[in-house]
C-alpha cells in the first residue's frame, strides 16, 4: 500500500495483514507482530539463499539466480515464502538430482557424467598444499538445514575456539579470536575462526587469513592469497544482509 501522506510528510504504509490485525488486537500489536514476522522472513530467506549459494558454488552451477532450469529459479523467487517442509522437499529434490542423478539425465548432466567417471564433482580450486585438499567431502551437509548440519560437525565451535586460541599462542603471536567471526564448514567437516589485532579492534589485517581447526583437532594459518581456498567450499558464512 502506498505511504499516506498527512500535514505534507509521507506516512508509513501499512500493509493489509497489519490492518486487519489493528482490528483484531490493537495497532501497536499487530504492527510487532508484523514487523516480527518481516524480520523472520528476511532472516529465513538469507538462512535459504545462502544454502543455494553453497550448492551452487560447490558443484560449479553458477549463480543461482542466473540457473537456466526453471525450478531453481522458482526456487529463488519462493526462497523465503514457502513453508519448511515445502522447502525440505525442494531441496530433497536438488540433491537427487545432483547426488543420485547418474545416467545424466537430471538438471545437471556435467556433474552426473563427473561423478560416474570418478573425477571431483567440486568446481576447481587453486591447487595448493593445506591439509584440506585430502578431506573427504560430505556432500550430504550442503542440504541439511544449516543447523542440522552444524550439530553434525566432528568438533563443536566451542572447541574449534580453544583449538585456535592455542595455535596463536603456540605460533607467539600478539593476536586475540575474533569471536564475532567464526564461521562452520560441515561440508568439509572445519571451522574458520578469524583472528584480529586486540590493539586495534575491527580494523582488517594486512595478509591476514583465518585459523582452520580440522575435524582430528590439527590447525594451521588460512593464507590471505589471491585463489579461492578449498576451506571456504561449502562454508556457512555470514548471511548477506542485501538478500530481499
Amino acid at each position: 500500500m502506498v505511504g499516506m501522506v498527512k500535514g505534507g510528510r509521507r506516512q508509513r504504509s501499512v500493509s493489509e495483514d497489519e490492518m486487519v490485525l489493528a482490528d483484531l488486537e490493537g495497532a501497536e500489536v499487530a504492527s510487532a507482530t508484523v514487523s516480527y514476522a518481516r524480520e523472520r522472513r528476511r532472516r529465513q530467506g538469507r538462512e535459504r539463499w545462502g544454502q543455494l549459494q553453497r550448492i551452487a558454488e560447490v558443484y560449479g552451477l553458477g549463480e543461482p539466480d542466473a540457473f537456466d532450469d526453471v525450478r531453481l529459479r522458482v526456487l529463488h523467487e519462493v526462497v523465503a515464502y514457502v513453508d519448511e517442509h515445502v522447502w525440505r522437499d525442494a531441496i530433497d529434490d536438488v540433491r537427487r538430482h545432483i547426488l543420485e542423478d547418474d545416467d545424466g539425465d537430471g538438471w545437471f548432466p556435467d556433474v552426473a557424467e563427473r561423478r560416474r567417471a570418478g573425477m571431483p564433482v567440486e568446481r576447481p580450486v587453486g591447487i595448493d598444499d593445506d591439509p584440506a585438499r585430502s578431506l573427504a567431502a560430505r556432500e550430504d551437509a550442503l542440504f541439511q538445514p544449516p543447523r542440522h548440519a552444524i550439530s553434525d560437525m566432528t568438533m563443536t565451535q566451542n572447541d574449534a575456539v580453544t583449538r585456535a586460541r592455542s595455535h596463536l599462542e603456540d605460533e607467539g603471536s600478539s593476536m586475540v579470536v575474533d569471536e564475532e567471526s567464526i564461521c562452520p564448514n560441515p561440508y568439509l567437516d572445519l571451522w574458520l575462526v578469524d583472528y584480529a589485532d586486540p590493539e586495534h579492534p575491527g580494523e582488517p589485517l594486512d595478509g591476514g587469513g583465518s585459523i582452520i581447526v580440522l575435524a582430528d583437532g590439527r590447525t594451521y594459518q588460512l593464507g590471505g592469497g589471491p585463489g579461492h581456498p578449498r576451506e571456504l567450499l561449502g562454508a556457512v558464512l555470514p548471511p548477506d544482509d542485501e538478500w530481499e
